[in-house]
């Protein structure tokens, strides 16, 4: 294993339909130094026995009772021998060159420790969606300021990184940023906020990554609480740096509205208030974090999911009343074209002109009858 250069880890739950082309993408990566740690997360379907079929020595594949996919891929973390991790969900894929030209990239630029790329969404079938925008959406701004604080700028409105298969960094960025926490679903955002304030990431502008939709994605289990998460995460990172993180020139009206418009999760700003304002110090915010996490039944948890969720639903109906507007406008313009080409049609003339007699006839016999 001296030679080796890279571990992809691939945390694995019941995706029978996906593992293998996702094993697939990374067998035919263009590279030949490269391990594959496979860590099935107590799946119950057929998961299991798919990677078992898969003959390679670059395979090493490992089970454990089902603890979340943060455990998991810190699992495979720990298991790693490469210089570099990748990770790679289950669900996705990666293009033929991605690692080639991640690793190209982090080789040329010492200074950068982690780095992400563009993505295409695609559907259960692998076919082409669109491309999110992972481009940090403050690079070509007026802020003069370093491109990680630009980046954690984007970071505190959406994950511009979008999942964690998205991310190719050195091993030893772990041993100073830590491991992914116990998040269900923002770890990714949690680990990336935390490794952006304390070393360098880039954002890679062609896409390698494709980022697949389907009826089981963890992400769609809960709104509410995904957003009830990112809150949580938020207020780890502004209590972290309380004695600001953001260069003074943010504190001009440019970088205050840049922060003002960046922090557009839906429902959690109260959240935030109450928390960033009782919490006192690192120690007591890592308490309050831990039983808000573990305990579904805690009061103010409780309170922000009702809220989240009635903020959800009212951003549903506005946009669902929009949908329908923008279908009855349509409607209408159709109406209106499908008249207008009638009007101008040659067999609206013809008739026309051949009811041009019982026309004049019925004028006459009403002038008459007046």
């Amino acid at each position: 294993m001296e030679n080796l250069k890279i571990s992809v880890v691939i945390p694995l739950y019941n995706h029978e339909n996906y593992i293998e082309k996702a094993i697939r993408s990374v067998l035919d990566q263009q590279i030949d130094r490269i391990e594959i740690i496979i860590i099935d997360d107590g799946s119950l379907d057929h998961s299991p026995d798919i990677v078992s079929a898969i003959q390679d020595r670059r395979i090493r594949f490992y089970s454990q009772e089902n603890k979340g996919a943060h455990d998991a891929i810190n699992r495979g973390i720990r298991l790693a021998e490469g210089k570099y991790i990748a990770i790679l969900n289950s669900d996705d894929l990666y293009y033929p060159d991605r690692l080639a030209i991640c690793l190209d990239y982090l080789e040329n630029e010492k200074s950068v420790d982690a780095l992400c790329t563009k993505v295409e969404a695609i559907d259960a079938s692998g076919n082409h969606l669109y491309y999110f925008q992972t481009i940090p959406s403050c690079a070509n701004n007026d802020l003069k300021s370093h491109p990680d604080q630009l980046i954690a700028l984007d970071l505190l409105g959406v994950n511009v990184t979008t999942t964690t298969s998205n991310l190719v960094c050195r091993k030893e960025v772990f041993d100073q940023v830590g491991m992914f926490r116990s998040f269900r679903y923002c770890h990714d955002l949690d680990w990336l906020l935390r490794c952006v304030t304390q070393k360098h990431v880039r954002v890679f502008p062609e896409p390698l990554l494709k980022y697949r939709f389907h009826s089981a994605n963890t992400i769609m289990e809960n709104s509410a609480m995904v957003c009830f998460e990112v809150g949580l995460v938020l207020t780890d990172f502004f209590v972290a740096h309380r004695e600001g993180y953001f260069p003074q020139s943010f504190l001009h009206s440019c970088g205050m509205i840049h922060i003002f418009q960046s922090l557009q999760f839906t429902g959690i700003d109260r959240m935030l208030f109450v928390l960033e304002n009782t919490v006192r110090n690192r120690d007591e915010w890592f308490e309050v974090m831990t039983k808000l996490l573990a305990e579904p039944e805690h009061p103010f948890r409780i309170a922000c999911l009702e809220h989240i969720n009635s903020c959800l639903s009212a951003d549903e109906e506005r946009t669902s009343l929009q949908r329908e507007n923008m279908l009855l406008h349509e409607e209408v313009e159709s109406v209106k074209e499908t008249n207008e080409l009638l009007q101008r049609s040659i067999s609206y003339r013809i008739g026309r002109l051949m009811t041009w007699p019982a026309r004049c006839f019925f004028q006459c016999f009403r002038k008459n009858s007046l």
